[in-house]
């Protein structure tokens, strides 16, 4: 009787785990990559390095401009690799007027 409930619910227990499975976003899959050969001068001076555990083996590199443009490349220091397109922030000036709470 055992046996006859054994194979069942190993059946069973195989299609819940491959159902209950999902694809983890690495946050590469949609933007290029490209090898790491060089970052553009034009990105500015290096401010800062930082990481996240939720992309492992990456490192984000903050540079700012002299017009104080902020551009982050990420890189894949494990493979070598680089997103082909930084984020860029732009500054603008402050504005004179207080918003009201």
């Amino acid at each position: 009787m055992k046996k006859n409930l054994v194979l069942p619910l190993v059946g069973l227990l195989l299609i819940l785990l491959s159902t209950s499975c999902q694809k983890i976003d690495t946050g590469t899959s949609q933007q290029e990559v490209v090898a790491l050969q060089s970052i553009p001068l034009k990105y500015g001076q290096l401010k800062a390095v930082t990481m996240t555990e939720q992309y492992p083996g990456w490192a984000q590199l903050w540079f700012q401009d002299e017009a104080g443009t902020i551009c982050m490349v990420r890189v894949d220091w494990v493979k070598h690799e680089m997103m082909k397109e930084p984020l860029t922030i732009t500054r603008t000036p402050a504005s004179t007027e207080r918003t009201k709470p």
